[in-house]
């Protein structure tokens, strides 16, 4: 049995191929509508998940650094050098996990487009309130803000 798609692409990538073979053009727009947001999440996650990679690295190898007196240059013994590569990475990381779930949402989305019978109508309605939720931006605020009962 042949493969449906390529096995190297995102889910949001396959799927969109996947709608875009059928002949509701309305569904289709729809679909794209939400492709674009999934592919500008998956290339943010990328970006930030590389970030971390590389900072998480850099922070694994900092002992080696310090002791040795390849880098004996004091910038590189500083501990507020050493704390703001530990900021940075762990910033990356939130990112990285945030837009992470953004695109997850933005592809079970595309997958109600793809899978659903429902009509193109409710569908929409569907779609527009899932992707104001998905639109919200960075939850810096429920974080960070103290909580009531």
């Amino acid at each position: 049995m042949p493969m449906p798609g390529k096995v190297n692409q995102t889910s949001a990538r396959f799927l969109i191929s996947a709608i875009a073979e059928g002949d509701d053009q309305r569904r289709i727009n729809l679909a794209f509508d939400v492709f674009i947001k999934a592919r500008s999440y998956s290339i943010l996650n990328k970006i930030c998940f590389n970030i971390a990679m590389l900072g998480g690295l850099l922070l694994i190898a900092w002992p080696v650094v310090v002791l040795t007196d390849i880098w004996a240059s004091e910038i590189f013994r500083s501990p507020l050098l050493q704390t703001s590569l530990t900021a940075f990475t762990g910033l990356a990381v939130f990112i990285y996990t945030h837009y992470k779930r953004k695109k997850m949402l933005a592809e079970n989305l595309l997958r109600t487009i793809a899978f659903s019978d429902m009509p193109i109508g409710e569908l929409s309605e569907l779609v527009i309130q899932e992707m104001a939720k998905i639109d919200l931006g960075l939850p810096l605020g429920e974080k960070f803000s103290p909580k009531q009962d």
